[in-house]
């Protein structure tokens, strides 16, 4: 049963993962479209900067965890290092959400 769970975990890790992709093309998307939704001065290149970020942010998350699931056999550690870096992309995403919110003007 233990094990299990771990592979429920560690599932999770990677849709989270993908899930950033969405907000990047959302993001993107957004920005795009704000110039036919309302009249807002919107600073396009830093916000569309910390998208592409973001989006780099993601590759490195990616990488590092298929390197991760490649090189360690331990189940313990593996679970471990996930949740590690679970914390640290959350960090992350916070820090580029508030720097996109600085940068937005709150909007």
């Amino acid at each position: 049963m233990a094990l299990l769970e771990e592979e429920v975990r560690l599932e999770r890790l990677i849709w989270f993962i993908h899930l950033r992709w969405a907000a990047v093309l959302g993001g993107a998307l957004i920005l795009l479209a704000t110039p036919w939704i309302a009249a807002l001065s919107v600073p396009f290149g830093p916000l569309l900067g910390c998208l592409a970020v973001l989006g780099l942010m993601n590759v490195a998350y990616l990488a590092y965890w298929e390197k991760t699931r490649l090189t360690l056999h331990s189940h313990k550690e593996l679970e471990r290092r996930a949740g590690n870096l679970l914390h640290f992309q959350m960090a992350g995403d916070f820090l580029m959400l508030t720097v996109m919110l600085y940068l937005g003007g709150g909007a």
